[in-house]
């Protein structure tokens, strides 16, 4: 179980290399909500979970280190101009 975990974290790695980070949010809805707004402009939003999908919101409430928010790099300007006017509140 171990050695899939660490797999599995060293292919998100890979994967979020070739993204930029848009932003770290608190809630999984919240992040969701942006998912949401980017992809209905066409633009493609990734999710990196550091903890597992979610597990510290399940027990606490809210994610200790949050949720890092990823774009694709070429989408990143408008992906930040979006989120900006979002003005989604992450408590």
């Amino acid at each position: 179980m171990d050695q899939e975990r660490e797999l599995s974290m060293l292919e998100q790695k890979e994967f979020i290399m070739d993204r930029k980070k848009l932003m770290n949010v608190s809630h999984y809805i919240v992040a969701e909500m942006y998912k949401d707004i980017l992809e209905g402009a066409g633009i493609k939003m990734y999710i990196s979970e550091k903890n597992g999908p979610h597990i510290m919101e399940i027990y606490l409430g809210q994610g200790h280190e949050g949720l890092d928010l990823y774009v694709d790099e070429e989408d990143y300007e408008e992906a930040k101009k979006i989120v900006e006017e979002a003005q989604i509140v992450d408590d």
